[in-house]
Parts: structure tokens; C-alpha cells; sequence
């Protein structure tokens, strides 16, 4: 009842940290998300501005150079209306005077403008529009057309205007990803994304400069998470392992009541006959003998519990050293020969008694005496016999325990390696045990660097 309770609140308490924990999260992300969205608008917006300064510097002087120069590559067409013409040489100084003082606009760095921006884009543009000063241009019949006056002299010319695109494009690409043009002629327009030198718009939504992983507010929401997540895990890993620790504390103590009680009674019963001399002489030996036969019980039982103890402790039950396997037979010979005795089973010993090994004596006596004891219990077959054998491998020695029982069940199988693993129900209803000796023998089987294993 009392885990029950605990789950219920620790699974109330994390569920309702979870809820906030999420409510939290939400707003954060979208308030992230809407601040990364207004510094992405700013950010196009600041490298429309720069992208729009070189590339109307650059359409200046690419105009230029196309009236200078008869061989320029992005001339379609020349018309000279009155006659040759005249250069204003001092109006182009002039010209590229003023270009020159925004020219330095090229390596700025840029930050992201956020308050008057129509403002400062309506400045900007009368800026660049002196740049152009001496140039006219108008979209005629689809052609880009250039006039300049000079000195009562129109020079007109036709530009390829898929060129001088490309040209532009390849001057913004640095600042704005996948720039496009849209042709002015007449519609209204936006100061703020055209160009004054050629009469063309340019749309662009992204830029190369920004990156949204920049944020550390999603980085904080991960580390949130893992500060609630990881101890919430641990908690619920320490709640686990203290429910069956205590299922495993009312397993031991429900199957050590049952296995107490009938040695316990026995006594009780008998000792209180002989007291009162309701026993005959001929039964009195009968009588001692069964007083002896569960006083062994009652001493393997507490062997088992004291050596488990030790083991869990980390103590070992002897220091390891050499040993034939023939004196560790002789010091349980006559405990196994009482539960041999008491099974009524024949023993088959082919034990290599001179074989060395290098062991703890009382942990290899204490696994022989449960193995044994636990064939004695459940070994009964069509021969109720217990063979004993021992062979070499490599450096190793392997001890086999063989009996004819019927076998184990395949759900018992994959715990009958497991402590205290009988309740009082199983322990009332199957061999006289607490469900110990198998778990305590594989750990003191480990303990020594060896193993223990069923087929």
C-alpha cells in the first residue's frame, strides 16, 4: 500500500511539472520563434539596404563604361540624336565624387535596424538617386533604354538587360539568397527594396549572414528538460528498487516464517513428550534422531542467511588457496549423507578427489551443500539417484550435479537465480526452502571468478 502511494504522488508531482514545464516551453518557443522572425525581417531588410548601395554604385558605373566604351558587352544599341557626342566631363566627376563617398558602404558591417526604417529608407533612396543624376532610364517596349543629356546632346542607348541582371545579381549574391528583379514602369513602388539607377525592385526573403540556431533559448529548454527528466528517471529508478527491496524483505520473512514454523513445532512437540515421558525407550532414538534431522535444517538454513549477508557486504567466505577437491568432499560429507539419508536417494560420487583447485573452500562447500540439498528436492523421478562428477577444462575443473527430475518449468527458469524469489503461498506449497540457496551459490560461484548454469 505504501508503494502504491508513493507512485501516485511522485507520478502526480511529475505530471504536473510536465504540464507547466510545457505551458512554459510553448510560450517560450513561440516567443523565440517570433524573435527570430522580426530579426530575420530586420536582417533582409539591412542587407536589402547594402545589397541596393553596390549594386546601384555598380549600375553607375556599368552605365558609364557603356557610353565610354563602344565595345562594351552590355550595349544592344547605340543612338546618337544630335550629332557625335560630348562627354560632360564635370558632371561625371562629379558623379563619381558622390560615389565614391557611399562607396565604402560595400565592407560595412550591418546591424538590424528596427525603429524608422520607412524614414531612413526614403533618405537612402534620394542618396542613391544622386549617384544617377545624369542618367535617365525607362523601360520601352520591354528594352532597357539609357538617355543622357549633355549640353543640349541626348545619347541614347539599349542595355541587354539579361546581362546587366546577371551582373547585379552576382554583385548582391554575397548578402541576399536567390535575388529576383521586377521590372518598374510606371507602378508604384517601394524606396525601400528599388534600385534608382535602373528602374527595377528586387525581392529576396533570406540572406547568407543569419542563422536561427544562433538562439539559446531552445539550448535552455533542452537543458530544462534534462534537469527535470534525468532526476524524475533516478527517482523513479530509487522508487522501483525500494519496491521490491521491500517485496523482497516480505518474501524472505513470509517464506522464513513457513520454514521455521514445522522445525519449530517439531521441537516444541516432541521435546515436551519426552519431557513427560509419554515416549517409550524403542521411540526415544526415533525421537532424537528426527530433533537432529531439523536441527540441520534449521543450521543450513542459518548457514545460508549469514553466508548471503557476508556476500552482499562484500566480504568473502574464506581466502582463496589451493585445495584438493577431496577435502572439501570430506568436510560436508556427513551433511550431505543426512540430506541424502533424509531424500531417501542413492549417490553416484565420481569425484576426482586428487584434482587441485584454487579456491575458497567454504564458498565451493557451501554451493556443493545447496546444490545437493535442492536435488535432494526436486530430483525425484523414475530413479531417485544424485550423480556427482568432476572434469578438467583447461585450467579449469567443472563439478557437475546430475539428478532425474522432472526438469523446470520455463517461467521458473528465468529467475530460479533469484533471492527470496518464493512468496509464503509458493513456499507453503513446494520444497522446504526460502528460495535462497541457487541465488547464494551463483554469487559465491562469481565471487570466485567461476559460474554456475542449468541444463
Amino acid at each position: 500500500m505504501n508503494d502504491k502511494r508513493s507512485w501516485i504522488i511522485f507520478l502526480s508531482c511529475i505530471t504536473l511539472l510536465l504540464v507547466v514545464m510545457l505551458l512554459v516551453s510553448r510560450k517560450m518557443v513561440r516567443l523565440d520563434e517570433q524573435d527570430l522572425r522580426l530579426h530575420e525581417e530586420a536582417d533582409v531588410s539591412e542587407s536589402t539596404r547594402v545589397a541596393l548601395w553596390r549594386m546601384d554604385s555598380h549600375a553607375v558605373n556599368l552605365i558609364n563604361d557603356a557610353f565610354l566604351n563602344p565595345n562594351s558587352p552590355y550595349v544592344k544599341m547605340r543612338i546618337n540624336k544630335y550629332g557625335s557626342y560630348v562627354l560632360n566631363r564635370n558632371r561625371l566627376l562629379i558623379s563619381k565624387e558622390l560615389l565614391g563617398q557611399y562607396y565604402e558602404l560595400h565592407a560595412q558591417d550591418t546591424e538590424s535596424v528596427e525603429d524608422e526604417q520607412p524614414y531612413r529608407h526614403l533618405m537612402e533612396y534620394n542618396a542613391r538617386l544622386s549617384l544617377s543624376a545624369d542618367n535617365k532610364c525607362r523601360w520601352i517596349n520591354g528594352q532597357l533604354v539609357i538617355f543622357r543629356d549633355v549640353k543640349s546632346e541626348v545619347s541614347v542607348i539599349v542595355l541587354d538587360w539579361e546581362k546587366v541582371k546577371l551582373e547585379l545579381a552576382t554583385v548582391a549574391n554575397s548578402l541576399l539568397k536567390n535575388v529576383t528583379f521586377d521590372k518598374i514602369n510606371g507602378t508604384p513602388f517601394s524606396p525601400a527594396t528599388s534600385m534608382v539607377s535602373i528602374p527595377v525592385s528586387i525581392n529576396a526573403k533570406e540572406t547568407f549572414r543569419y542563422e536561427r540556431s544562433s538562439s539559446p533559448i531552445r539550448s535552455m529548454l533542452v537543458i530544462a528538460w534534462s534537469c527535470i527528466f534525468l532526476p524524475a528517471i533516478g527517482l523513479a529508478m530509487i522508487i522501483f528498487a525500494s519496491s521490491k527491496l521491500s517485496e523482497r524483505r516480505a518474501s524472505f520473512v513470509a517464506a522464513i516464517t513457513h520454514e521455521l514454523r514445522t522445525p519449530l513445532t517439531t521441537f516444541k512437540l516432541y521435546t515436551e513428550m519426552l519431557r513427560d515421558g509419554m515416549v517409550s525407550e524403542e521411540k526415544q532414538k526415533e525421537y532424537y534422531e528426527i530433533l537432529h534431522h531439523e536441527a540441520g535444517r534449521l543450521n543450513h538454513l542459518v548457514e545460508n542467511v549469514l553466508a548471503y549477508s557476508r556476500i552482499e557486504r562484500g566480504k568473502s567466505l574464506d581466502k582463496e588457496a589451493s585445495a584438493k577437491i577431496g577435502d572439501i568432499w570430506t568436510a560436508i560429507a556427513t551433511e550431505i549423507d543426512m540430506f541424502i539419508k533424509r531424500s531417501e536417494f542413492d549417490l553416484d560420487n565420481q569425484l576426482d578427489m586428487d584434482a587441485d583447485v584454487f579456491v575458497e573452500k567454504a564458498g565451493v562447500e557451501r554451493i556443493l551443500i545447496n546444490l545437493i540439498d535442492n536435488a535432494c528436492k526436486y530430483g525425484t523421478g523414475e530413479t531417485n539417484k544424485i550423480c556427482l562428477k568432476s572434469e578438467k577444462d583447461g585450467d579449469d575443473v567443472l563439478i557437475i550435479v546430475e539428478d532425474w527430475g522432472r526438469g523446470v518449468d520455463a517461467d521458473i527458469l528465468t529467475k530460479m537465480f533469484k533471492e527470496f524469489r518464493k512468496s509464503d503461498s509458493e513456499a507453503a506449497n513446494s520444497a522446504a526452502g526460502v528460495g535462497l540457496g541457487l541465488a547464494l551459490s551463483k554469487r559465491i560461484a562469481e565471487s570466485m571468478g567461476g559460474t554456475i548454469s542449468y541444463k
